[in-house]
């Protein structure tokens, strides 16, 4: 017969171990969120991003890349918008595949819906860019050039 405070100590043992693993997850979560602070607001996914890479920001002063990103943040909800309508057309696209019987002119015109909606969200990206670079010193316009340059470096 096995002792009963023996069953007992394996769940102390596994409800401490438990404990100590949230434990250190949250002390970890707590020293990156003051070892990297921000995290340079998520910008992937945002077309803006291949014009703006995230190691300029990440060169810039704790206030100035703050200004910038805020410029970046009040554009979100368009983005948010677009990309919610690029969901849309191609749900749209799926629902002219799978139509019986099939229209082709349907799935074209699905298809330009698409690409138009994807072309008004880089127009926006641009938009969004040009606002940024005109707010930008010499010194940081010869920074971000800098880092353009090793961008195309990097993936050649």
């Amino acid at each position: 017969m096995t002792d009963p405070s023996r069953k007992s100590w394996s769940w102390w043992g596994l409800l401490l171990v438990a404990s100590l693993a949230l434990n250190l997850l949250v002390g970890g979560a707590i020293a990156a969120h003051f070892l990297f602070p921000e995290r340079l607001e998520r910008m992937a996914g945002l077309n803006f991003a291949q014009l703006l890479p995230r190691r300029f920001f990440g060169d810039l002063s704790r206030e100035r890349r703050k200004e910038l990103l805020n410029v970046l943040k009040s554009y979100r909800d368009g983005f948010k918008d677009g990309r919610e309508e690029m969901q849309t057309a191609a749900l749209a696209i799926a629902d002219a595949l799978d139509a019986e019987p099939y229209d082709a002119v349907k799935t074209e015109a699905a298809v330009k819906s698409f690409a138009d909606v994807g072309g008004g969200l880089i127009a926006d990206g641009a938009k969004v860019a040009n606002d940024v670079l005109a707010r930008l010193t010499p010194e940081e316009r010869k920074l971000l050039a800098q880092r353009l340059r090793e961008r195309g470096k990097r993936r050649k």
